[in-house]
């Protein structure tokens, strides 16, 4: 899934959103840093995780952001690759 700029949110897709009937976010720590989307499956009506979100106005440097993404353990080693170049050039 991939791992994109969205003005100053890093989103990161677990699963593909189209499989979903709802959403909802959920703050994880201090609000709005690093946030929970998750969604209802249409097909069985579970909530499960379908991306994070990562508010990069809401940091102050570079190696916080990259702190808070190797904390991310449901995610591949090639998306934490990709949130950490993005990153990288968002605070250039």
């Amino acid at each position: 899934m991939p791992v994109e700029l969205s003005g100053q949110q890093i989103r990161i897709r677990i699963t593909d959103p189209k499989k979903y009937d709802d959403f909802r976010t959920e703050d994880v720590g201090e609000e709005g840093r690093l946030q929970l989307i998750v969604g209802k499956l249409k097909k069985s009506g579970n909530w499960t995780l379908q991306a994070y979100r990562i508010n990069l106005n809401d940091y102050s440097n570079v190696n916080e952001v990259i702190d808070e993404i190797k904390k991310l353990r449901t995610i591949t080693s090639s998306q934490k690759a990709d949130a950490i170049k993005i990153a990288k050039d968002y605070f250039k």
